[in-house]
């Protein structure tokens, strides 16, 4: 029995002791779905997402298929859906020997017991009768889930009662909400504009965005 043979024996045995996961592969771009009805998938492992952000956490887990489930190779930022929950693919590894892929998966969220919701509003410009530009703001996204970290682990109610300009501010999101720089937040009935916005889009990691406080 060659090496690879033995392998693939002892993935199977694995299999039996540990239980067969059913997960569904996406292709970033194409949104091509596979279903891989047959792997080995670890437990999950809860982590902070950033340290000293409480409300901040990811969950992530590794799992290993027979190479002929995909046509082509897996890459960074496909999804793997698991139980109905989508994980993004931060590690591809090629077991040659054993003709298997090694996915790393992770997700990122906001622990509920520290969140909170704001509402993001955007500016739309429009002309008065006169033909002069006129921009107002507008609902954009309601019900947004999110936490304020004003730098050293503060509470949301903590930075609110902060007066002045809050230029480091982050707020975290729960999910990839299409905010950019210039919208306003409105959180805990103070306004907000979002100076910057990184990490939108991603799965594995939460948008943050830098706040500056409106007077």
């Amino acid at each position: 029995m060659s090496l690879a043979t033995e392998a693939i024996a002892d993935f199977d045995a694995f299999i039996t002791i540990y239980g067969n996961t059913s997960l569904t592969h996406t292709r970033t771009g194409t949104g091509t779905a596979t279903t891989i009805s047959r792997s080995l998938a670890l437990g999950i492992k809860t982590r902070f997402g950033v340290d000293s952000v409480p409300c901040y956490q990811t969950d992530s887990f590794v799992t290993r298929f027979a190479s002929t489930y995909l046509s082509t190779a897996p890459k960074l930022g496909d999804t793997i859906t698991r139980n109905a929950v989508v994980y993004e693919v931060v590690d591809v590894q090629k077991l040659v020997e054993l003709s298997q892929w090694r996915l790393e998966c992770t997700r990122a969220y906001l622990n509920s017991d520290y969140s909170t919701t704001c509402t993001i509003k955007r500016a739309t410009v429009g002309q008065t009768a006169a033909g002069v530009d006129n921009a107002s703001l507008s609902n954009f996204a309601t019900g947004v889930a999110c936490y304020l970290y004003g730098g050293f682990n503060q509470h949301v109610e903590d930075v609110l009662d902060v007066i002045g300009v809050q230029d480091n501010a982050i707020l975290y999101m729960a999910t990839a909400s299409g905010v950019r720089a210039s919208d306003v937040i409105v959180l805990g009935g103070v306004n907000y504009e979002i100076t910057k916005v990184e990490k939108d889009g991603r799965i594995a990691q939460l948008p943050e965005c830098s706040l500056r406080r409106l007077q």
